[in-house]
């Protein structure tokens, strides 16, 4: 299935998300209504919506053609690596005041 991708660039930073416009994106949302994603690999942000030429402190700037997979993955369980915390049991008699041995005696 192909979708549109609508890129929108940071009017003032002209790029993708970083840690000065990261917080814009919900201004954005307010705004239009419209979830706006960030891809810090391709550097920009992008909606699978149109929002408008100008929303918040975007700037929509081209769009993409995106083929999507509809098969539905089916996530492995997650392995528990650690062994569960049992409670010794304990076999040994207790310490003779006494005598100081493992006697069991009084």
């Amino acid at each position: 299935m192909t979708k549109t991708k609508y890129i929108y660039k940071h009017t003032i930073y002209q790029g993708g998300p970083n840690a000065f416009n990261s917080s814009e994106s919900i201004l954005f949302f307010q705004e239009s209504g419209i979830k706006l994603h960030g891809s810090v690999k391709d550097d920009y942000f992008y909606s699978w919506e149109f929002a408008g030429d100008k929303c918040s402190w975007f700037t929509f700037s081209h769009t993409e053609e995106v083929t999507i997979n509809n098969k539905v993955k089916k996530l492995n369980s997650v392995i528990n690596l650690r062994k569960p915390k049992t409670r010794k049991t304990t076999t040994r008699l207790p310490i003779n005041p006494r005598t100081g041995l493992r006697d069991g005696g009084v």
